[in-house]
């Protein structure tokens, strides 16, 4: 346990990254305003923080009136975090790699097509990438799988097994590796994007070639269910086939109406969302008017279509990856 000394130490600093992060930069004046701290403690603590790098110094910007003051600015690029995720175009898969600043913003990106997924195609990406960005601190991996207590217990790829590539991942590039499904990352990219963290939101995504997966959010936070298996609608009893696709496809219309009105009774949800290439608001506007059969349309939730899935799948796990390596940094320095 921390002496008291060190512990104020920390909190100060924590409250100094924290208000010039939310600032992008400031002076030393304008920090200790926004975190009540004296300029004498916010020159002892950025003095530190320009040390390690973790802020550097605007030389040529000086604040505006009175006597010019450095301003300091949040360094981004301090650690960055990489993202590895699949999605399928054109009945082919892809595998995407992102490298992102603290901020989110990617810094570098790049795609390859190969021809079956297995722990190998991984490593020419990641070896590019920490090759240009040493300062990856961590891998968040994005994939159409299931997540039992933490552990990943399947994958959709027939050539992949979960646990097996986070620890070829891990220990072939010593970075700690998160593991985050496709759908709930998705879900979660579309709440942070659509102003929808206050709302309960079901993501639905139908893929062509592979069974399909829902996630759940409330109020911003991702669902997952006792062990982890909340969402995984291809577990759905009949009378379809949930876990063909050709079965899916085959009787989409009542694939809609039954998943809308199951979500409506389970989760009472304001918004549905349905992922699906090919799907029209005409078949969307078809399943609902079927739905009304057993419900009042006022008792419904918001349903839509997005055709944005791959955006708020990247998003969402960028941003699921982000927070999990400053919670990591957060631990280890404590």
């Amino acid at each position: 346990m921390k002496d008291p000394a060190s512990l104020i130490r920390k909190l100060n600093r924590d409250k100094i990254l924290d208000a010039l992060r939310q600032q992008r930069s400031a002076t030393r004046p304008q920090i200790a305003g926004l975190t009540g701290l004296s300029v004498v403690t916010v020159h002892a603590v950025t003095v530190s923080l320009i040390e390690s790098g973790e802020i550097l110094v605007d030389e040529g910007l000086v604040s505006s009136g009175g006597r010019p003051a450095a301003v300091l600015r949040f360094n981004a690029t301090f650690r960055l975090g990489l993202i590895l995720y699949t999605t399928e175009h054109a009945q082919r898969d892809r595998l995407h790699a992102v490298v992102l600043d603290l901020y989110g913003a990617a810094l570098d990106r790049a795609m390859i097509e190969p021809e079956q997924l297995n722990e190998w195609v991984f490593d020419p990406l990641v070896e590019q990438m920490l090759d240009r960005y040493p300062a990856i601190r961590m891998i968040g991996l994005g994939l159409p799988g299931r997540k039992i207590r933490g552990q990943m217990e399947s994958i959709d790829y027939v050539g992949l097994s979960g646990n097996r590539l986070i620890r070829h991942l891990s220990d072939r590039f010593n970075r700690p590796v998160v593991f985050e499904n496709d759908v709930n990352a998705a879900v979660h990219g579309y709440c942070a994007t659509h102003q929808a963290k206050e709302l309960d939101v079901v993501g639905v995504y139908i893929p062509a070639r592979y069974p399909l997966g829902a996630g759940i959010s409330l109020r911003g936070r991702i669902h997952q269910g006792r062990d982890g298996f909340a969402g995984e609608v291809k577990y759905l009893p009949g009378p379809i086939d949930w876990q063909d696709p050709e079965a899916v496809s085959a009787h989409l219309n009542d694939a809609l109406r039954i998943l809308i009105l199951t979500f409506t009774c389970l989760v009472n949800p304001d918004r549905i969302v349905f992922y699906r290439e090919g799907l029209t608001q005409a078949m969307l506007d078809q399943a609902l008017d079927a739905c009304c059969l057993q419900f009042d349309r006022s008792m419904l939730p918001d349903v839509c279509l997005s055709d944005r899935f791959q955006a708020d799948y990247a998003e969402g796990l960028a941003r699921m990856t982000l927070q999990a390596m400053d919670q990591l940094i957060e631990e280890t320095e404590s």
